[in-house]
C-alpha cells in the first residue's frame, strides 16, 4: 500500500500506526531518509492493501475506525481529500487492510511415503 508522507511523518511513526516492524518499512523504502520524509513523498507500507468503503449516511471517520479496529490517523492519512468531519453518503473512503492469503485452501489428506531400504 502506498501513502503520501505528511510534514513530520517518519518511518517510525508508520511502523507504530500500522503495526509493521520498522525494518520492513525501511527495507521497502530504500533511498528515503527515514527521519526526514518530505511532504508528498510516496511511501510503501508493506503487508497492506487499500480497500474502498462507501460511506453510509451516519458514517464518520471515528465510527469507521472504531468498528473496524483501524487507527483514526490511518484513515486521515489514506484520505487526504476527504473532510473527516463532514462525510457524504457514498463517499469512497480508503481503508488499510492487512494482506493475508490462505496457505491451505481446504482439508487435504497428506500421505508420507517411506521408501523400502
Amino acid at each position: 500500500m502506498k501513502v503520501q508522507a505528511r510534514k513530520g511523518d517518519t518511518f517510525w511513526y508508520y511502523s507504530r500506526l500500522f503495526d509493521v516492524p520498522l525494518p520492513f518499512i525501511a527495507g521497502s523504502n530504500r533511498g528515503h531518509d527515514p527521519e526526514r520524509l518530505e511532504p508528498g513523498q510516496t511511501i510503501h507500507i508493506p503487508g497492506f492493501l487499500k480497500r474502498t468503503h462507501y460511506a453510509d449516511h451516519d458514517d464518520t471517520f471515528w465510527s469507521i475506525a472504531t468498528q473496524r479496529g483501524i487507527a483514526l490517523d490511518a484513515l486521515v492519512l489514506l484520505n487526504p481529500d476527504l473532510n473527516p468531519h463532514h462525510l457524504h453518503e457514498g463517499d469512497g473512503i480508503k481503508l488499510p487492510v492487512r494482506a493475508a492469503k490462505k496457505v491451505v485452501q481446504r482439508k487435504k489428506s497428506y500421505v508420507m511415503i517411506i521408501p523400502h531400504l
